[in-house]
């Protein structure tokens, strides 16, 4: 198991953490920069699903789960869709971030965007 996935053994990841990938995750849905880690291990850590890169912010794996999980409750309260507003006051993030984890949730099938609103996508968490 190597970055919440299991993998045959030939392709585990052999980088070993930096302690960036714990202030990602602690960071949550405003992780600060990845100063001083550099490019190539990021790449790995992208590259092992511990660390999801959209639009150059590192967001750690467990914090897209959680917008998922977000966005689902945020559904249930507004079945016609949500704003990218609704989505910043609920996850309490700036909007310099919560752009690109929407982008991310739509990518992955998780919402789609409608107009100005993000609907059920058919990867959205139950």
């Amino acid at each position: 198991v190597s970055g919440g996935r299991v993998r045959p053994t030939a392709q585990a990841s052999t980088v070993i953490e930096p302690p960036y990938v714990e202030v990602a995750r602690a960071g949550g849905f405003a992780p600060p920069p990845p100063e001083g880690v550099d490019r190539a291990t990021l790449r790995e850590l992208v590259k092992g699903g511990t660390l999801v890169e959209r639009e150059g912010v590192y967001f750690h794996s467990d914090t897209i789960d959680a917008a998922g999980r977000a966005a689902a409750r945020l559904l249930e309260q507004y079945p016609e869709g949500f704003t990218v507003a609704q989505f910043r006051d609920v996850t309490g993030a700036s909007r310099k971030f919560v752009l690109p984890l929407v982008g991310e949730l739509d990518a992955r099938g998780m919402t789609r965007r409608r107009g100005d609103l993000r609907i059920a996508g058919p990867r959205l968490p139950g």
